[in-house]
């Protein structure tokens, strides 16, 4: 949104509140005079006065109220401010040779099976299982593939599911609710490959053979703005009640975009042996949707760190 549009939604009392930081003349009564004033001060000089009164520790907050509004900059201070701010540097992902003391790894050896959900899924998209009665078998394609060099047949298996369209991970969290309606009303499939591809190109800017804390990972995809795409705006999505508990709002495509990427690791990806996973118990999971996660037998036990292979 432009800078005058972001002024409109204000009322008189938050402009003239804005406008005592910029000048100490007497106020305009009109609205439109006071957005007209605040909008020629940070389109004029004012943008690099404000720019000044920052420091690295941001202990001065006035330039930051007036230039975001809603959490969003406005489009025509945008490149100005490219000229008056050095770049930060480049996000590095942190990692680690040994596992955090903080994670138990007696908590990666299930004490009795677990019955295995990706696996039928990945096997039957790929060709290499078919229905035979109320069982699976292996299709033709799947015994060839007995014969066949093995990181070829993982090969295989990651790019049919990565390209796949007719199962979207996030329905594996199960607390966030309104998905199947959503399917009916009609989603842009092709978001599920591009969401898995930004998993990927993540994974790829990590380092190899080393533990790293999947919440580091996750700030380099919103830093970098390679994420997965979730239409939180298009999707009635809610926890909880239909009414009071809907997902919507800045930052809820963060939010359920952290969820659809611990699945995808945690499920798709580790299953595979693309990465090793270690996790917290449901509890300890992120505190910022720890109440949309599902029950402990599922993704609740989020995969805390990660180390990709080079595979």
């Amino acid at each position: 949104m432009k800078l005058v549009d972001h002024l409109q939604e204000l009322t008189v009392a938050e402009l003239k509140r804005r406008a005592e930081l910029i000048t100490e003349q007497k106020l305009p009564t009109r609205k439109a005079s006071l957005v007209a004033l605040i909008a020629d001060y940070l389109l004029g000089d004012g943008l690099a006065e404000l720019v000044a009164m920052l420091d690295d520790t941001y202990k001065t907050l006035t330039p930051l109220w007036l230039l975001f509004y809603e959490r969003s900059l406005p489009t025509e201070l945008r490149e100005p401010l490219k000229a008056l701010v050095e770049p930060p540097p480049p996000y590095k992902i942190k990692s680690q040779q040994a596992l955090p003391a903080t994670i138990d790894v007696s908590m990666t050896t299930p004490a009795t099976p677990v019955r295995a959900f990706a696996w039928p899924k990945i096997l039957l998209e790929s060709g290499f299982l078919e229905p035979e009665g109320r069982r699976f078998v292996l299709s033709d394609k799947g015994k060839r593939t007995l014969t066949q060099p093995t990181h070829e047949t993982l090969r295989a298996l990651w790019t049919s599911w990565s390209e796949q369209s007719g199962f979207d991970e996030l329905r594996r969290v199960e607390q966030v609710k309104g998905q199947r309606a959503s399917l009916a009303e009609g989603v842009d499939l092709d978001l599920l490959v591009k969401s898995r591809k930004a998993i990927v190109l993540a994974l790829l800017a990590a380092p190899a053979h080393s533990w790293i804390n999947f919440t580091d990972l996750f700030n380099h995809m919103v830093i970098t703005g390679v994420r997965p795409s979730i239409e939180t705006e298009y999707l009635n999505l809610y926890v909880g009640d239909r009414h009071y508990g809907q997902i919507a709002g800045f930052g809820a495509d963060c939010v359920l975009g952290q969820s659809y990427t611990q699945c995808f690791l945690f499920e798709y990806a580790a299953t595979l042996g693309l990465v090793d996973i270690a996790y917290t118990a449901p509890k300890l999971t992120l505190t910022d949707r720890s109440d949309m996660l599902s029950h402990p037998t599922s993704i609740s036990s989020s995969p805390a760190t990660s180390t990709p292979r080079s595979a």
